[in-house]
Protein backbone atom coordinates (compact mmCIF):
# COMPACT_ATOMS: atom_id res chain seq x y z
CA UNK A 1 0.00 0.00 0.00
CA UNK A 2 3.13 2.46 0.43
CA UNK A 3 4.03 2.19 -3.05
CA UNK A 4 0.35 2.14 -4.70
CA UNK A 5 0.13 5.44 -2.26
CA UNK A 6 3.51 6.56 -3.54
CA UNK A 7 2.67 5.52 -7.00
CA UNK A 8 0.13 8.42 -6.57
CA UNK A 9 2.02 11.32 -5.26
CA UNK A 10 1.13 10.45 -1.57
CA UNK A 11 1.84 8.33 1.24
CA UNK A 12 -0.83 5.89 3.57
CA UNK A 13 -3.15 8.48 5.51
CA UNK A 14 -1.84 10.16 8.42
CA UNK A 15 -5.01 10.55 11.05
CA UNK A 16 -3.94 13.08 13.76
CA UNK A 17 -7.45 14.16 14.74
CA UNK A 18 -11.15 13.23 14.87
CA UNK A 19 -11.81 15.09 11.54
CA UNK A 20 -9.47 13.39 9.52
CA UNK A 21 -10.76 9.71 11.06
CA UNK A 22 -14.31 10.37 10.40
CA UNK A 23 -13.39 10.92 6.79
CA UNK A 24 -11.17 8.31 6.52
CA UNK A 25 -14.12 6.08 8.78
CA UNK A 26 -16.57 7.28 5.91
CA UNK A 27 -14.40 6.11 3.24
CA UNK A 28 -13.74 2.49 4.81
CA UNK A 29 -17.27 2.20 5.18
CA UNK A 30 -18.10 2.62 1.93
CA UNK A 31 -15.79 0.21 0.50
CA UNK A 32 -18.28 -2.51 2.77
CA UNK A 33 -15.31 -4.64 3.87
CA UNK A 34 -15.08 -5.35 7.55
CA UNK A 35 -11.12 -6.01 7.36
CA UNK A 36 -10.86 -2.09 6.83
CA UNK A 37 -8.41 -0.12 5.53
CA UNK A 38 -4.33 0.35 6.22
CA UNK A 39 -3.28 3.71 7.51
CA UNK A 40 -0.22 4.99 7.76
CA UNK A 41 0.80 4.01 11.02
CA UNK A 42 3.49 1.67 12.10
CA UNK A 43 4.93 -0.05 14.80
CA UNK A 44 8.97 0.52 14.99
CA UNK A 45 10.39 -2.38 16.96
CA UNK A 46 13.39 -0.30 17.22
CA UNK A 47 11.69 2.91 18.89
CA UNK A 48 8.67 0.80 20.50
CA UNK A 49 5.89 3.06 19.75
CA UNK A 50 3.55 3.63 16.59
CA UNK A 51 4.76 6.24 14.11
CA UNK A 52 3.61 7.67 11.23
CA UNK A 53 4.38 6.46 8.33
CA UNK A 54 4.74 10.14 6.21
CA UNK A 55 6.10 11.85 8.95
CA UNK A 56 7.64 9.93 11.38
CA UNK A 57 6.27 11.64 14.37
CA UNK A 58 5.26 9.36 17.24
CA UNK A 59 1.85 8.56 17.62
CA UNK A 60 -0.47 10.83 20.20
CA UNK A 61 -2.86 7.91 21.36
CA UNK A 62 -6.11 10.33 20.80
CA UNK A 63 -7.38 6.66 19.04
CA UNK A 64 -7.26 3.86 20.85
CA UNK A 65 -5.37 0.51 19.10
CA UNK A 66 -6.58 -2.74 19.35
CA UNK A 67 -5.12 -6.26 18.93
CA UNK A 68 -2.45 -8.08 19.90
CA UNK A 69 0.78 -6.53 18.77
CA UNK A 70 3.08 -9.62 17.56
CA UNK A 71 5.73 -9.91 14.73
CA UNK A 72 3.84 -9.49 11.32
CA UNK A 73 1.27 -7.68 13.08
CA UNK A 74 2.70 -4.38 13.33
CA UNK A 75 0.82 -2.35 10.47
CA UNK A 76 -2.14 -0.72 11.94
CA UNK A 77 -5.54 -1.14 9.67
CA UNK A 78 -9.12 1.59 10.47
CA UNK A 79 -11.75 -1.27 10.49
CA UNK A 80 -14.92 -0.77 8.43
CA UNK A 81 -18.44 -1.92 7.68
CA UNK A 82 -20.03 -0.73 10.64
CA UNK A 83 -17.29 -1.56 12.98
CA UNK A 84 -17.23 2.03 14.33
CA UNK A 85 -13.89 3.07 12.67
CA UNK A 86 -11.43 1.17 15.32
CA UNK A 87 -7.78 1.00 14.90
CA UNK A 88 -6.25 -2.48 15.27
CA UNK A 89 -2.83 -4.08 14.75
CA UNK A 90 -2.70 -6.42 11.62
CA UNK A 91 -0.61 -8.53 9.50
CA UNK A 92 1.25 -6.34 6.95
CA UNK A 93 0.93 -8.84 4.50
CA UNK A 94 -3.17 -8.84 4.07
CA UNK A 95 -4.54 -7.23 1.43
CA UNK A 96 -7.14 -4.60 2.34
CA UNK A 97 -7.84 -0.79 0.81
CA UNK A 98 -4.98 1.63 1.15
CA UNK A 99 -5.96 5.14 2.32
CA UNK A 100 -4.11 7.73 0.71
CA UNK A 101 -2.97 11.18 1.53
CA UNK A 102 -4.21 12.79 -1.65
CA UNK A 103 -3.71 16.85 -1.10
CA UNK A 104 -5.95 17.01 2.13
CA UNK A 105 -8.52 14.28 1.02
CA UNK A 106 -8.19 10.39 1.08
CA UNK A 107 -8.68 8.10 -1.45
CA UNK A 108 -8.58 4.02 -1.33
CA UNK A 109 -7.57 1.16 -3.19
CA UNK A 110 -6.84 -2.41 -2.52
CA UNK A 111 -3.28 -3.36 -1.91
CA UNK A 112 -0.88 -4.84 1.05
CA UNK A 113 0.59 -2.74 3.58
Amino acid sequence: SQTLCAAQGSSLATITDEGDWEVAREICDAKGTSSGCWVGLVYSWTADEYLWDETGDSYTGWKDIGGTLKEGKECVRQRGDGSGGKWTAYDCTDTLWALCNDGGSTSADTTTS
